[in-house]
């Protein structure tokens, strides 16, 4: 776990680094998309820092919930990026929500290019991902015992038991990390990254797969 751990905060660097290099060129006065990834990706990487800490003391479910919100975020970032449409922006920016609906859409789209053929089963795998975090935000039975001692019905309320168990855990950070780092590559544009950089993080992208995989 160690490893992996570092492999992947390593690579958050390298993202935050990416995400901080355009600071100074946005302005909370100007709101248009370039606004709205750079906020929406600064949130999913503090969700992620968030994510790794809760993994680490143990609390599965709640780390749950903050994924989920990680991925719902790139499901909006890909639906801003790919509309390009003012009328959705204004209404994002005036605290309006984008149907969830709606922007997995956009994702069982952009599957359909990347693997260059029209395919309903990108849109069911969208909806399985979506389904299977909301569980931790509509929690059902499983979920909500995560945390409970597997010899009693005594909750283990600091998690102390369920800490180091890596093997048990319902789903990968890594991955989650994966998906973090193809955001940050399709939207290359937003925050000028060049072909250098982008090669890097393809390759990191690649190893955290593989290693996720092994």
């Amino acid at each position: 776990m160690y490893e992996i751990t570092k492999k992947m905060t390593e690579v958050l660097g390298i993202l935050i680094q990416i995400h901080q290099s355009i600071s100074n060129k946005i302005s909370l006065s100007n709101k248009d998309v370039k606004l709205a990834i750079y906020v929406l990706t600064g949130k999913i990487l503090t969700n992620y820092h968030a994510a790794i800490l809760l993994m680490q003391y143990g609390f599965i479910g709640e780390a749950g919930i903050v994924v989920r919100s990680i991925h719902e975020s790139i499901h909006v970032i890909e639906y801003l990026h790919t509309k390009r449409d003012n009328k959705d922006l204004t209404k994002w920016f005036n605290d309006e929500i984008i149907r969830p609906k709606t922007a997995r859409k956009i994702m069982a789209k952009l599957f359909e290019r990347i693997m260059k053929k029209k395919d309903k089963e990108f849109e069911r795998m969208v909806s399985e991902l979506y389904s299977a975090f909301s569980k931790y935000v509509h929690p059902t039975f499983n979920i909500s015992k995560i945390n409970m001692k597997k010899d009693s019905c005594e909750f283990d309320y600091n998690c102390s038991t369920v800490r180091n168990l890596y093997s048990q855990y319902p789903f990968s950070l890594a991955l989650c990390l994966v998906a973090i780092v193809h955001t940050f590559i399709r939207v290359y544009d937003i925050f000028e990254i060049n072909n250098n950089d982008l090669i890097k993080l393809t390759q990191q992208a690649k190893i955290l797969s593989n290693e996720t995989s092994a």
